[in-house]
C-alpha cells in the first residue's frame, strides 16, 4: 500500500496590493501537500528578505536631483 503525504488545509486569495497569498487554515477551502506548504512558506521568507534588501538600498543610496544619472 502507497504511502499517502501528510496534508494540510489552506486558504487561498488574490489581492490587489498583496498579489496571491496562502494562509495555513484549518477550515480551509484547499488540501495541499505539506511539502508544498513547507516551499511556498520558504519562497514567501526568501521573498520577504529580498524585499527588506533592495529597501535598505534604497534607503542607503544619495538622493539625487537628476534622476537621469540612475543607471
Amino acid at each position: 500500500m502507497t504511502e499517502q503525504p501528510e496534508t494540510v488545509r489552506v486558504h487561498l486569495g488574490d489581492d490587489y496590493y498583496q498579489g496571491e497569498y496562502f494562509r495555513e487554515d484549518p477550515k480551509g477551502e484547499y488540501e495541499i501537500s505539506r511539502e508544498q506548504l513547507e516551499r511556498w512558506k520558504a519562497v514567501e521568507d526568501a521573498y520577504r528578505a529580498m524585499q527588506t534588501e533592495i529597501g535598505a538600498l534604497i534607503e542607503a543610496k544619495p538622493k539625487t536631483a537628476d534622476r537621469a544619472t540612475d543607471k
